[in-house]
């Protein structure tokens, strides 16, 4: 089913085009376009598809990737760190956030401020002998990175921050403020 042929006109405007560069990448005429648009006629089912289809591509190459919001490199800490050092290293950075490595250098977790207020809050913080494994928390999801930032703020839903990977390890970081100055 093909969307509404009102929102052609929205859609090529977004995507900065006129509608002779739509027109002829849709393989179509700069008349039909600009008569769509205005509503004044109603194409055949085969050119309305060209056009759409056309659209459709065009908005999904460009929407941004994870790559061209990313933090790279990833700042992280290690699931043997002291967890005094591994807060101070989040507030040096300014970071609410990080990946947690074991001695490998896998992620095997996160630590977030809320975890660790959440464990103080429980009185379970004795901060100068305690290591960041006692406090971990689920590793952060992970995607490519060309995976479109509408996939990467749909994690952040429920997510503090998502690794972006390049050949299956983690090359970056997206957290939400990442995502806000992207737009």
């Amino acid at each position: 089913m093909l969307p509404e042929l009102s929102s052609i006109l929205r859609i090529r405007r977004r995507l900065g085009l006129t509608q002779s560069e739509l027109a002829r990448l849709s393989r179509v005429s700069q008349s039909l376009v600009a008569k769509v648009e205005a509503g004044r006629v109603d194409p055949a089912y085969s050119k309305a598809k060209q056009v759409m289809d056309t659209l459709d591509h065009l908005q999904r190459h460009a929407e941004k990737k994870a790559r061209d919001v990313m933090h790279s490199p990833i700042i992280s800490v290690k699931s043997t760190d002291l967890l005094s050092r591994a807060v101070s290293k989040m507030r040096r950075n300014g970071f609410s956030q990080l990946p947690v490595e074991d001695a490998f250098g896998r992620i095997v977790g996160s630590l977030s401020e809320r975890v660790v207020v959440e464990s103080f809050e429980r009185g379970n913080l004795d901060s100068k002998h305690m290591v960041v494994s006692e406090v971990l928390d689920d590793p952060f999801p992970s995607v490519s990175e060309s995976t479109p930032i509408s996939a990467v703020a749909s994690l952040l839903h429920d997510a503090q921050a998502v690794l972006v990977l390049r050949k299956d390890k983690p090359y970056g970081i997206v957290t939400k403020s990442d995502l806000l100055k992207a737009l």
